[in-house]
């Protein structure tokens, strides 16, 4: 018998003990896991609710242009039918070129129904040279529509300038 059968096997106690500090390790990253899965569950949750307020902000447009006055009342700024949330600030027009001998007219019209017809609201009449120059016309919230409108009492050929602010 020259040792046949003599088996020295190898200690398993200290492989034991690396599988178990495995397990316990693998129970710690799996606990991390769950806890970090659940913040970032609610930090979703509240990066939904922020764009669900960005997304609503309402965004600050501008139209404009000149009206050069020919004794009818014209449009300067008209929305007849606004697409969803709409709000109109305000129109100002410069009177820089309007001289002692005019008198102009301007007019403010609301929608109250969807496709109705225009409703005056506010008529201001601005006679001779105005001063300070550039005039500001408030206009309040509305959901079908706004016109402004500005009338010469002259065909008189005068240009203003205008520009419109208003939320989408």
């Amino acid at each position: 018998m020259s040792g046949e059968g003599v088996h020295n096997p190898a200690s398993m106690v200290e492989v034991l003990a690396a599988i178990e500090v495995n397990r316990v390790l693998l129970a710690v990253v799996q606990a991390t896991t769950a806890d970090t899965n659940a913040d970032l569950e609610v930090v979703d949750v509240n990066v939904d609710a922020i764009k669900a307020k960005t997304d609503a902000m309402a965004v600050l447009e501008n139209a404009g242009g000149t009206i050069t006055t020919d004794g009818l009342e014209q449009s300067v700024f008209l929305i007849t039918t606004p697409a969803g949330v709409f709000k109109a600030i305000n129109v100002e027009i410069d009177f820089t070129n309007q001289t002692a001998a005019e008198t102009v007219t301007i007019r403010t019209y609301y929608r109250m129904l969807a496709g109705g017809l225009p409703i005056l609201q506010d008529t201001l009449v601005f006679a001779g040279v105005v001063s300070p120059e550039k005039v500001t016309i408030a206009l309040d919230p509305n959901r079908f529509g706004v016109e402004v409108t500005m009338q010469s009492d002259a065909d008189d050929g005068l240009t203003y300038d205008w520009e419109a602010f208003y939320e989408v």
